[in-house]
């Protein structure tokens, strides 16, 4: 047996070399210990070598080999799985910066977007009001009918632009209703206020729950695919269809614009704050968004996600 396990052995020993079997005062070695692995069958052992006394009064070299083949190989997977949870680790920390990134650029636009409203429609619908009634108390001013009429309706358009932006930064539907009224509900007041044309198909029984995270995101997705058709397909025509089976929802937002190259708007980086914000915020849910569309054949968007993310 020593002879064989000697034969495994990766560094030069004290009992080999020496044929040193006690130390300087005459007392038996101390053991030396090795980890080996054996080429021929692959195998790892723990060898441990020392000088034990013998009944006689001689001292005995004795090689201990134990085969631990398979604890070098779960170390070796736990290792390999370390590696890999490190990954995952890492790409799930680039997502998440990834996602509070799209966070601190949505909440910024959502400002200067309701700034500009504010600023182009009610701020000067008010500006103007307040110079005419100024008008109106200058001295042999004639008041008549058609000025009062014609601040009233700059009023009225004023208070309509508010309550737009109050109800999409807070929509109350998302707290007292479920994702289909909420959705019927955001396209009545994109028809009304936009002169859109977008069909509403709802395939869900009467009672969908959901959790508010999940409501919140498709609403919030849905809004801003609306927002860019308006902006960007040329056409108003849309259809929004929302299916549910026991445990995923399906949305389908279709537009029958003007469409792009998908291929180039990858290879151009500017997914920006359309595709790519809305991607981020159904990535994190772990669901998966689809995108189809070609130049002049409009634009299909698939969202689908869990009930529970």
């Amino acid at each position: 047996c020593w002879e064989t396990i000697h034969d495994y052995k990766k560094g030069p020993c004290e009992f080999c070399t020496n044929d040193k079997l006690v130390d300087g005062d005459g007392n038996p070695a101390k053991a030396h210990i090795w980890e080996i692995y054996n080429q021929k069958t692959k195998k790892w052992y723990h060898l441990n070598d020392q000088a034990i006394p013998w009944i006689d009064g001689r001292l005995v070299r004795m090689e201990i080999a134990i085969d631990i083949t398979e604890r070098k190989q779960s170390e070796k997977k736990l290792v390999e799985i370390n590696k890999t949870l490190d990954k995952r680790v890492k790409d799930r920390t680039n997502k998440l910066k990834l996602l509070n990134d799209y966070l601190v650029r949505s909440e910024e636009q959502i400002r200067k977007a309701a700034a500009l409203d504010l600023h182009d429609s009610v701020a000067q619908n008010l500006a103007l009001s307040i110079f005419q009634l100024k008008n109106m108390r200058e001295p042999g001013t004639q008041v008549n009918l058609e000025n009062i009429i014609e601040i009233e309706k700059s009023l009225e358009q004023s208070v309509k632009v508010v309550r737009s932006l109050i109800y999409q930064l807070s929509p109350p539907f998302l707290d007292d209703f479920e994702i289909d009224m909420a959705l019927k509900a955001l396209i009545e007041e994109y028809n009304d206020n936009y002169q859109t044309d977008i069909s509403y198909i709802k395939n869900t029984n009467s009672s969908l729950f959901m959790s508010q995270t999940v409501k919140v995101t498709l609403y919030r997705s849905v809004n801003e695919l609306i927002v860019n058709m308006i902006k960007h397909s040329g056409s108003k025509k849309a259809e929004i269809e929302l299916t549910e089976n026991k445990n995923d929802i399906l949305l389908r937002v279709e537009d029958h614009g003007a469409g792009f190259d998908l291929n180039k708007l990858k290879n151009k980086n500017s997914y920006g704050f359309g595709i790519q914000s809305i991607s981020e915020r159904i990535n994190s849910l772990g669901g998966r968004i689809e995108f189809f569309s070609q130049p002049g054949k409009g634009m299909k968007i698939l969202i689908l996600v869990s009930k529970t993310s």
